[in-house]
């Protein structure tokens, strides 16, 4: 068990949940708890784990080392294991496993994985973008991804929506309202687009839509 498991928390837990797992833990291993010698000496061998975890995941430059060497050991065993045997579905869901748990990098990998062997679908894509949306240093890759996503179906407004909200989460503004009105166009009744393009005021009468997209929508 790695040290967050030890905790019971995830890989993108704050300090606060990790310092409150900590506790629960502390309290739950207290010797009061237990009846027999051989219980207590089993409750302070677990102490002593759940405290050098707590001691390297509460320090900011001890825990980012421990993610690196985590990532690591996982490249050079689970990966190079799970590719030789498995095929691009198996690692697709894999990926999807690791980014419920918060795994984001390894979620990304596998993700990665999966396409490398010939899953390169819209959803794999757009999948792959939103583990690296958690990511540091991995903007470019996020618009490249969700693009392929798009380039591969058009149609689908989720994957339009995605890349709206990652360049408004950026600061991007003007691309963002692109790519809402685009939204607004495959979905006219979208409300996450309808809902921004308000708030910057770019809705406001009641036959916008009608004027933003000529005959596509009829006078009430």
């Amino acid at each position: 068990m790695n040290y967050y498991e030890i905790l019971g928390v995830s890989r993108n837990a704050s300090i606060d949940e990790i310092t409150a797992a900590f506790k629960k833990k502390v309290r739950d291993l207290h010797p009061d708890r237990f009846n027999t010698e051989e219980e207590k000496r089993e409750a302070e061998k677990q102490f002593k784990e759940v405290t050098r975890a707590f001691n390297v995941l509460k320090d900011p430059e001890k825990r980012r080392e421990y993610d690196r060497q985590l990532q690591d050991s996982f490249l050079k065993g689970e990966k190079k294991t799970v590719y030789s045997s498995v095929n691009s579905d198996e690692l697709f869901k894999k990926g999807l496993v690791l980014y419920k748990k918060g795994e984001y990098e390894n979620a990304e990998t596998f993700f990665q994985g999966a396409i490398g062997r010939g899953m390169a679908t819209a959803d794999a894509y757009y999948h792959l973008a939103l583990a690296q949306m958690h990511l540091p240093r991995r903007s470019k890759k996020v618009v490249e991804n969700l693009e392929n996503a798009i380039s591969l179906d058009p149609l689908n407004v989720k994957f339009r929506i995605a890349l709206a909200d990652f360049y408004l989460q950026k600061g991007v503004k003007s691309k963002a309202i692109h790519h809402y009105k685009r939204a607004l166009k495959l979905d006219p009744k979208n409300k996450r687009a309808i809902e921004v393009l308000r708030s910057f005021g770019i809705i406001k009468e009641k036959n916008f839509l009608e004027k933003l997209f000529g005959n596509l929508f009829k006078r009430g």
